[in-house]
């Protein structure tokens, strides 16, 4: 068996991304000019598949925080040797396994808030900066873009009486 890092590592414009809490370093293809404060994401069900059909599950669930190094890597003890030809993970947790508090490694800042409904569980991901509302003036506003899963269940005081189980 072998040892083995997975490593995260993101690109805006061919550039690595770089955290920039005051100046807005990059420019969409509109020409508006934003920064990202914040990246925090889930992925759960990480396996390496194999030529030969077969997967190896490296990790259930994981949560990384652009702002902390310490969930930036997964480190893989006892890896099979096998000939990897392909990695897959999902984005965020499944359904029927993203319930509030249910994996105490993952902060409660990634919980959805509890006034949205009874439990929706946690964000798949939180994409957070400031963008330019003005280039004349310079006026900025911040952004906050969240996903996660959409199963409401119409006690929301936002969505009241929409349920969705998608």
């Amino acid at each position: 068996t072998g040892v083995g890092d997975v490593f995260f590592a993101f690109n805006v414009g061919g550039a690595p991304l770089q955290i920039d809490p005051v100046n807005l370093n990059y420019t969409t293809p509109a020409g508006t000019k934003y920064n990202i404060k914040t990246l925090r994401f889930i992925i759960s069900d990480l396996r390496l598949h194999t030529d030969d059909g077969k997967s190896v599950l490296l990790k259930s669930v994981h949560y990384y925080d652009l702002g902390d190094p310490t969930t930036q890597s997964i480190h893989i003890a006892n890896l099979p040797h096998a000939n990897f030809v392909s990695v897959s993970f999902t984005f965020g947790l499944k359904t029927a396994s993203n319930h509030r508090n249910a994996y105490p490694s993952i902060p409660d800042l990634m919980v959805w808030p509890p006034h949205l409904g009874s439990d929706l569980g946690y964000h798949y991901m939180q994409l957070e900066g400031d963008y330019e509302t003005d280039p004349g003036t310079h006026a900025t506003a911040s952004y906050l873009t969240h996903t996660g899963p959409r199963h409401l269940d119409g006690n929301s005081l936002t969505y009241p009486g929409i349920v969705s189980l998608a």
